[in-house]
């Protein structure tokens, strides 16, 4: 038990200090609306002249039963009491836990699954091949539809569809209905045809009735759903997230398109359970779950001998990676928390890296005032966006994604690529990229009600870091550490398993299959 901390007085003093200080919070009513008042008036002072209009407008329409989110949470003092109240009470959980124990146990004897191979059928027909030939025979093609082109997970997915049929043959083009973008111009480079609407549909109408498709394979287009049925020509809709974030608005428009859609695509069984229940009542065999591969090369997948050395770590330091846009949904709020709780507990080295660019701002400044309050400031490190997360993956020990929603995780699969086991709540992939505890260990979403919530209950929820499952996540990281060197033994089967079952060539065929039962269904009526 070297590793632990004894308990500390101190601790517990700062623990009584805290639940009196929001005791008396929430036992005063006025208390509450002076935070709320300052919570208004610092975001005042934060945003645009735009944005003062936006907030004022909101503000005017609460009275008449229009609700629209102000996203005050990073402000409400009274909630970071109550989460660092919160967190004491689990950090208290966990040392008392371990007092009981005897010297030489593990705090907590969470369950250990073994890692084996999953038996997989062999791949019986070549669909590649076999679509081929049906697109060669009707001298067509495939059409890959999406909004804009510039840059994101979906797009990246399109642009992986679209390279992967062009290397191996198969006719294909891609349709922004909107704009372009980076990742347009990279596929241009690339040799696939790209064609840019900016959305006419005069212009989109023309070019149909000229050039029809086979089918069409839409991503998440709000528009042009009609022209398309008007040629008769099927549609295959791939349902990227867990469409917790649409408005009633966005939500009608999804249940419009259904009477379009011939045949859907999930990304993960959570999404496609959610799309049941925010979106559609339509029959189970419309909607197949098909994952997203890893995109790292093979070979930057070569392991160097010290790799934590390579990053400037100690070879004792065990490094958490979350990897991902500094966002809301992302949920870093509740990683930090975490680690925080871990943090006093552990006193071996500990290091938390959050990779990835800063896309909300005043997000990431919550997250630098918690990391402030709590002493933080040299165990955790911005890493920002990076070219290199695998040589991030190779040196870390664990990779935490603890989203409120998701669709499926690029950078968890990725780090499965790499063999890095994961923590990874039940929101998108992660009831499949664990793999029933094979590759790391699942855990509660932040919020247990989350299907229940509007956009504007969850966007507010997200921003002020609620998370239901923080006992869960400070103790699957001290699972991962108390096991490091199982996990680290494992490495190699935790890689093996992502190369058999997430791979862009499965991930093809699979969408291949889907593509030739839908157009044969489609013709057969």
């Amino acid at each position: 038990m070297e590793n632990y901390t004894e308990f500390n007085p101190k601790r517990d003093n700062y623990f009584s200090s805290i639940k009196r200080q929001y005791n008396d919070i929430v036992n005063r009513p006025k208390i509450i609306a002076a935070y709320e008042k300052e919570a208004f008036n610092s975001k005042w002072k934060a945003i645009s002249s735009k944005e003062k209009v936006k907030l004022i407008l909101k503000k005017v329409a609460l009275p008449f039963g229009i609700k629209k989110s102000l996203l005050l949470g990073s402000y409400r003092l009274e909630e970071d009491f109550r989460q660092r109240l919160q967190d004491m009470e689990v950090y208290e959980d966990i040392l008392q836990s371990r007092i009981r124990h005897q010297k030489g146990e593990k705090i907590y004897s969470g369950k250990q699954h073994p890692i084996v191979k999953e038996n997989t059928s062999p791949q019986t027909i070549d669909w590649a091949e076999s679509f081929k030939t049906l697109l060669n025979d009707s001298k067509s093609y495939i059409a890959l539809m999406v909004e804009n082109l510039d840059s994101g997970g979906l797009e990246k997915v399109v642009s992986c569809l679209a390279t992967w049929f062009c290397k191996n043959d198969i006719p294909v083009k891609v349709f922004c209905t909107r704009n372009g973008g980076k990742i347009e111009r990279n596929l241009r480079n690339e040799g696939v045809d790209v064609l840019v609407f900016h959305g006419k549909k005069s212009l989109f109408n023309n070019y149909l009735k000229k050039n029809p498709p086979l089918l069409v394979n839409t991503h998440f287009v709000s528009d042009f759903y009609g022209i398309i049925h008007h040629y008769q020509i099927p549609i295959v809709e791939v349902i990227h997230n867990m469409y917790f974030f649409l408005t009633d608005k966005q939500l009608k428009q999804e249940q419009k398109k259904q009477q379009y859609i011939t045949h859907y695509i999930a990304v993960s069984e959570a999404a496609k359970e959610v799309f049941y229940y925010k979106v559609s009542q339509i029959t189970n065999d419309k909607i197949t779950v098909i994952g997203n591969s890893g995109a790292i090369e093979k070979d930057a997948l070569h392991l160097c001998n010290s790799p934590k050395e390579k990053m400037g770590f100690s070879e004792d330091t065990f490094i958490f990676l979350a990897v991902g846009s500094i966002d809301a949904r992302k949920n870093q709020i509740g990683i930090v928390r975490a680690f925080d709780i871990v943090k006093s507990l552990i006193t071996a080295p500990l290091v938390l890296i959050l990779a990835g660019a800063i896309t909300d701002y005043e997000y990431s400044e919550k997250i630098n005032m918690i990391i402030a309050e709590r002493n933080l400031q040299n165990d955790i490190i911005f890493w920002g966006y990076t070219e290199n997360i695998v040589d991030i993956m190779n040196a870390s020990d664990a990779l935490i994604v603890n989203s409120y929603y998701e669709g499926w995780s690029m950078a968890a699969t990725e780090a499965l690529h790499c063999g890095l086991p994961l923590i990874h709540s039940k929101c998108g992939s992660g009831k499949e990229l664990i793999a029933n505890g094979q590759n790391g260990i699942l855990i509660d979403n932040p919020i247990e009600n989350i299907i229940s919530l509007s956009s504007i209950e969850l966007y507010d929820k997200m921003h002020m870091g609620i998370n239901e499952n923080i006992s869960q996540l400070a103790a699957a990281m001290i699972n991962m550490f108390e096991n490091k060197e199982t996990w680290k033994m494992h490495r190699e089967k935790v890689k093996k398993y992502a190369q058999e079952n997430f791979t862009q060539s499965n991930m093809m065929q699979e969408y291949l299959h889907v593509y030739d039962e839908t157009y044969h269904k489609f013709m057969a009526n």
